[in-house]
């Protein structure tokens, strides 16, 4: 591993330095993952985008893989921050509440295409990441179904339900980024919320008999 500096310079510290290095790295590979994709970030088009050099890269991440886990874990842990609490300030129904976490990640991943195009990717080193990510937000919004009172004959629909909802916005975030989609942002933001309350509060009744048979 490559010694690390000490003592200050231009004012200054070693860890000041890193920081600032590694800021300057996240922030680089968000913007080439958002924009030329996986298949064409490397570690030193990520290093001459942030003004540094592969021996630095190294001082602070195992590999490319290691750096895109910490972006991408950054960017979800806030907005899961910011979703419970939208969800917290919103009426005490599903419509609303689901409206609320809907608006925090699609505003995010809209307005700043590079952080929609890097949470939905479907490249194989993010796959994983994604589907941390919307199983994650699967789950929030089932607990706060549970919480308003909606229920099914089994909690395991009424999860799948809401990573159906979670999946296909995600889907619908890549396409509204692609101008496949005829749709304005509120629009994109209501359909979701209204789709997942539909279908949490209308589940289907799962029947014992197909319940039991196994996969």
């Amino acid at each position: 591993m490559p010694r690390q500096a000490s003592g200050t310079y231009a004012g200054a510290s070693a860890e000041q330095r890193r920081a600032d290095r590694e800021r300057r790295m996240r922030d680089a590979a968000l913007e080439l993952l958002g924009t030329i994709g996986w298949e064409n970030t490397t570690v030193r088009r990520i290093c001459a985008a942030a003004r540094t050099s592969p021996m630095f890269f190294y001082e602070s991440f195992d590999d490319l893989p290691d750096l895109v886990r910490s972006v991408y874990g950054e960017i979800s842990a806030t907005l899961a921050i910011r979703a419970v609490e939208a969800i917290t300030d919103a009426p005490y129904n599903l419509t609303d509440q689901s409206r609320a976490a809907a608006r925090v990640y699609i505003e995010a991943a809209t307005e700043d295409p590079r952080i929609g195009r890097l949470m939905f990717s479907d490249a194989p080193p993010l796959r994983e990441l994604r589907t941390s990510l919307l199983g994650g937000l699967s789950t929030l919004i089932a607990q706060q179904a549970r919480v308003v009172g909606v229920s099914g004959n089994h909690d395991d629909v009424l999860q799948a339900t809401t990573l159906l909802v979670a999946a296909g916005a995600g889907e619908l975030v890549l396409a509204w980024l692609d101008d496949r989609l005829p749709l304005t942002r509120e629009s994109l933001i209501e359909l979701v919320a209204q789709v997942l309350s539909s279908l949490a509060t209308s589940m289907p009744e799962i029947p014992p008999d197909l319940d039991s048979v196994s996969r």
